[in-house]
């Protein structure tokens, strides 16, 4: 299959043709650009936008199983879109793995899909909103993809093994390699042959993990912490699980405002144990923590082994009381200067109600 993206036309390619082949389908809106060719189980998938950012699309190109090309090869069926993005959102790279899983690099971040077995998608909302994202690879069970991250050329990492809500197409990912001190962004990701360590271009440039030596220090933030409630909730106490033998760690609370405060933190080869939660010092809803982490002082290919944390709160809700006041009920009843209550009222079934009075105080 041929895609020319100057004119806008996928073809099917015969190999004894030297000229182009006859085109498949033509997009009617000729300055439509072709961006990335994909295969899946069922169906060819071709992604595509408009440059004046007003339609993004993915088509799916079927196999006509009925009819064969002069080598045998299913011809092609005309291509239908199954995908339709936002306006304003532009598919810069779109690729299929394992068969099951769609992902689609765009101008605004990153979708995940799954494919059916007609070869149709069905994909999941913006999980990483920061930066375009251009590129896409894949290596046992995650997505790297080429971004910028915090202005820097870098790689984005997703886990496709597992979701963050179930049943849905949220999954879960992170900031993975980062050229520091490169304000760019990453074009194109790629691996050295069957291993796994990774290498992304920048312009001209190649940037690849170093296969020795671990960067100064790194960090990990959380999602805020709220236990699925919306009362306020006093963070008492915090608990890291780190061993520090190669390596120190400093943490950091984070409030609503994302104002950082510093907690505490252990040196390299110290001890750890429980810290206090100092700040902020009033009750909050939510509540995040940023755990940094630094690499070994005497040995660069070495650092901490960070595996959890454990956070203790209570919940600051007002404290309220209700005080109960038992009477004794008569058929007369008076107050504290004698002046006496009517006397009891008879309703029709015959039932009788002597008013009587009872004192509730919060």
């Amino acid at each position: 299959m041929v895609v020319n993206s100057s004119t806008s036309r996928p073809s099917s390619l015969n190999t004894s043709q030297c000229a182009l082949p006859t085109a498949l389908f033509t997009h009617p809106n000729t300055s439509w650009v072709w961006s990335s060719i994909s295969e899946g189980p069922s169906a060819i998938y071709i992604s595509g936008y408009d440059p004046n950012g007003t339609s993004s699309s993915v088509f799916k190109v079927g196999l006509d199983t009925a009819s064969t090309t002069a080598l045998g090869f299913p011809d092609l069926l005309p291509p239908t879109v199954i995908i339709d993005l936002p306006e304003g959102e532009r598919i810069n790279d779109f690729d299929v793995y394992l068969g099951t899983y769609a992902v689609l690099a765009t101008n605004k971040g990153f979708r995940v899909g799954v494919s059916d077995t007609n070869g149709d998608i069905q994909y999941g909302p913006l999980l990483f909103d920061q930066a375009a994202c251009n590129s896409i690879a894949f290596r046992d069970r995650f997505a790297y993809i080429a971004t910028t991250i915090d202005s820097e050329a870098g790689l984005v990492k997703v886990d496709l093994s597992t979701t963050v809500i179930a049943n849905s197409l949220v999954f879960p990912w992170a900031w993975d390699l980062v050229a520091s001190g490169v304000a760019a962004t990453s074009s194109q990701v790629a691996f050295f042959g069957n291993t796994d360590r990774a290498a992304f271009s920048s312009g001209n440039v190649i940037y690849a993990e170093s296969t020795g030596s671990k960067v100064t220090s790194g960090y990990l933030q959380t999602g805020f912490i709220r236990y699925n409630t919306l009362e306020n909730k006093l963070y008492k106490l915090l608990n890291p699980r780190i061993d520090t033998t190669n390596g120190a760690i400093t943490i950091k609370s984070i409030d609503y405002a994302d104002t950082e405060y510093n907690i505490g933190g252990f040196a390299q080869g110290s001890a750890t144990s429980e810290l206090g939660v100092p700040y902020p010092n009033s009750a909050q809803e939510y509540l995040a923590f940023k755990f940094t982490i630094s690499r070994s002082s005497t040995d660069a290919t070495k650092g901490p082994l960070f595996t959890g944390y454990q956070l203790k709160s209570l919940p600051a809700v007002p404290r309220q009381r209700i005080i109960q006041y038992p009477l004794f009920c008569y058929d007369h009843e008076s107050d504290n200067i004698h002046c006496r209550s009517p006397t009891g009222l008879t309703f029709g079934d015959g039932v009788r109600f002597w008013p009587a009075t009872a004192a509730w105080f919060q």
